[in-house]
């Protein structure tokens, strides 16, 4: 899975504008410039945990510092796309997502239905088709990725996953990428926001079952609501 920003031309960036002004220059600057894969982030192994902490290289414990384990926050702003900005020493123009790979092969799990964000969050299906050439079965799962890092957001969205990470002397569990959505293949989710906390997801298998599968704690607004009013005087 690659997830791309749109590029913007920098020829003019000194690193000297203000929140406002950054964003007419953004608004000004879309390009139609190629954007090269050496400057996507792959966060095939990055493990998120509860409390904004990152596992970079596999041990479970939290050791920040260059090249290695970092905060939430500090991996979202890795992502901006600032590359004069002395505040910023790395950027990016997106990511990559590797797939599933049994044995750590190459990848067998595929997309099998077309990403839909809803409040920061990106949510699709994916196919794990069975090792073996005699089969035809395989296991679906539900992804739900914050979609300015393609990891897992650094609160639950739906659930958590098996790791636990030691840090700042406490345990904290990992936030869930992915969810098992048993055998079959699965359709494309159905989003639904009612009165519910957050937003279900209802996905059909090839089976016929439909899942209902809760997303909470969306990072961003998923509701219209009014922004401002008017009083006026009659």
């Amino acid at each position: 899975l690659v997830g791309v920003k749109e590029p913007i031309d920098w020829f003019d960036w000194d690193g000297d504008l203000d929140d406002e002004e950054l964003t007419i220059y953004h608004n000004g600057c879309m390009s139609a410039q190629t954007v090269p894969i050496a400057n996507l982030l792959d966060v095939s192994d990055y493990t998120v945990f509860e409390g904004g902490y990152v596992d970079v290289d596999g041990d479970l414990t939290f050791n920040p510092g260059i090249g290695t384990d970092m905060t939430f926050v500090e991996l979202v702003t890795d992502m901006k796309q600032i590359p004069a900005d002395p505040d910023v020493p790395k950027h990016y123009d997106g990511f990559i997502l590797d797939m599933y790979a049994p044995g750590g092969g190459a990848s067998s799990e595929r997309c099998v239905s077309k990403p839909t964000i809803l409040g920061g969050i990106t949510t699709f299906t994916t196919f794990l088709p069975d090792d073996s050439s005699c089969s035809f079965t395989g296991e679906s799962f539900l992804y739900a990725l914050f979609y300015k890092t393609g990891t897992s957001y650094s609160e639950p969205i739906i659930g958590y996953g098996a790791n636990v990470m030691s840090a700042d002397g406490q345990n904290r569990q990992e936030t869930a990428r992915r969810k098992s959505l048993g055998n079959g293949v699965a359709a494309t989710p159905s989003l639904h926001v009612g009165e519910q906390e957050g937003v279900k997801a209802f996905v059909q298998s090839s089976t016929g079952e439909i899942e209902i599968i809760s997303e909470i704690n969306l990072p961003e607004a998923f509701r219209s609501k009014p922004l401002f009013w008017l009083q006026t005087d009659n």
